[in-house]
């Protein structure tokens, strides 16, 4: 079947995105996107999907923080696990673009389920009610978290991207002053570097020294709130 080929638009709601994608923090680990096929979000005809996008680093950390073996010749799992560790073993090894598929509890009461072709059933015969998807490369950086999404539209939505535009985007500027405002204090970051500020200068083609004076503004902006709330 010929695909067709058309920009998509997806709305994402985390600044760690954002974050990441400059430089300014690692990269986000887990991101819900929602795929429209025009800007109008208020047109619920133009959603296309909603999906999540993860990391195969975040993934591995999750599996092993409870306990789950996830190197292949482990030999504490149980056999009814095997299936399952298969599964997770061959997409955190994988060189291609996966899908994780997510299904109704069949105790819930309800049962949701996606209407793209060829998805997999469970042993109760269900389709998923969520799909997650997860690029080969280790962590989300810009080109990696696209080539995700442009994955799915290719598989799921019989779609070629032929450009993805951000409904939310954040300018560096913006990014740099939550980032100092909020989010280092709050999560007691360290000042940002030398060698960080070359890896943000690279990422936005933009001078180390405008960075910095992007850096010293929203210092100068947060003591200054800070200056007004007393």
């Amino acid at each position: 079947m010929k695909q067709n080929e058309q920009t998509i638009y997806i709305d994402t709601t985390s600044v760690n995105l954002w974050f990441g994608f400059y430089g300014l923090d690692e990269p986000s680990s887990n991101e819900h996107v929602w795929i429209y096929a025009t800007p109008d979000v208020e047109d619920p005809g133009n959603l296309l999907a909603w999906i999540g996008v993860g990391s195969k680093n975040r993934l591995r950390e999750i599996l092993e923080a409870e306990g789950v073996p996830t190197i292949l010749g482990d030999e504490t799992a149980a056999a009814e696990e095997e299936p399952f560790l298969q599964e997770i073993r061959r997409l955190l090894a994988s060189d291609k673009t996966e899908f994780r598929y997510f299904y109704d509890d069949p105790l819930s009461g309800k049962l949701r389920e996606l209407p793209y072709p060829d998805l997999p059933r469970d042993e109760r015969g269900a389709l998923p009610c969520f799909i997650e998807v997860y690029p080969p490369a280790e962590y989300l950086e810009r080109e990696t978290f696209e080539s995700g999404i442009s994955a799915f539209c290719e598989k799921f939505l019989n779609i070629r991207a032929q450009k993805i535009v951000h409904l939310r985007p954040m300018r560096i500027e913006t990014a740099t002053e939550e980032y100092v405002g909020f989010a280092a204090e709050l999560l007691s970051l360290p000042p940002i570097d030398d060698e960080q500020i070359a890896d943000i200068a690279r990422r936005t083609s933009r001078s180390e020294n405008e960075i910095r004076r992007l850096l010293a503004e929203a210092e100068r902006s947060k003591s200054n709130k800070s200056n007004e709330r007393d």
